[in-house]
């Protein structure tokens, strides 16, 4: 099928460029790599989308270019705070929401963020929406002093303690569908790791000029 072959044709393309941005990012020796939860490929991204770290005096500002920071609704003399304004770098923010997912679980500081803000009763994703922009002020903070991420002695040990009777489980979904529903969830697919692939070489671009300089 035409929608298949081309899906995995795309799929490989990725892997390849997805492997040279990880040689690029290893060869930068990052401390970004240090932050549990951030792999080569977010840690590449994120060092790719921020570009010179210097432009970024505030945490603000850093938020708000990776559209992290919540959107203001006026309204006569009352303004409201909203969701994320979502105006920055969106393949910044979804690398660090999906790495959010894996910090929640395996970064001590995140993990903590995330459980004390869901006992506030807040709503899984806005944790989430945290976690991730907790990530990127770490991220920032490393890279920019030249500091592997630490953990004060306190909190790991609570960590460690919290987490040493817990066993992971892993759930399976499975999802039935007709053929014409499968080639157009191919088609789907592919047009997504088309876009990620275009990314991925303007990514891969920048990170070989910084390896090379």
């Amino acid at each position: 099928m035409l929608f298949r072959s081309q899906y995995e044709l795309l799929k490989q393309q990725v892997g390849r460029i997805e492997k040279r941005i990880e040689n690029c990012v290893k060869e930068l020796n990052t401390c970004i790599l240090s932050i549990p939860g951030i792999g080569t490929l977010t840690a590449g991204i994120v060092l790719g989308e921020l570009g010179d770290l210097n432009r970024f005096s505030t945490h603000n500002q850093l938020t708000a270019f990776a559209g992290l920071d919540p959107s203001i609704k006026e309204s006569g003399r009352s303004s409201k705070t909203g969701r994320i304004s979502k105006r920055g770098s969106p393949m910044l923010r979804q690398a660090l929401y999906h790495a959010a997912l894996s910090a929640s679980r395996v970064n001590p500081v995140c993990q903590q963020l995330y459980q004390r803000l869901r006992a506030k009763g807040k709503h899984h994703k806005v944790c989430m929406v945290a976690v991730a922009r907790k990530l990127l002020h770490i991220a920032y903070s490393v890279e920019r002093n030249h500091r592997d991420f630490y953990v004060s002695a306190y909190i790991w040990n609570n960590w460690q303690t919290r987490n040493r009777d817990k066993n992971s489980k892993k759930i399976i979904y499975w999802h039935s569908a007709n053929n014409s529903e499968i080639e157009r969830q191919l088609w789907t697919y592919s047009l997504s790791i088309f876009i990620q692939i275009a990314f991925y070489c303007m990514l891969l671009g920048t990170l070989l000029l910084e390896t090379a300089t």
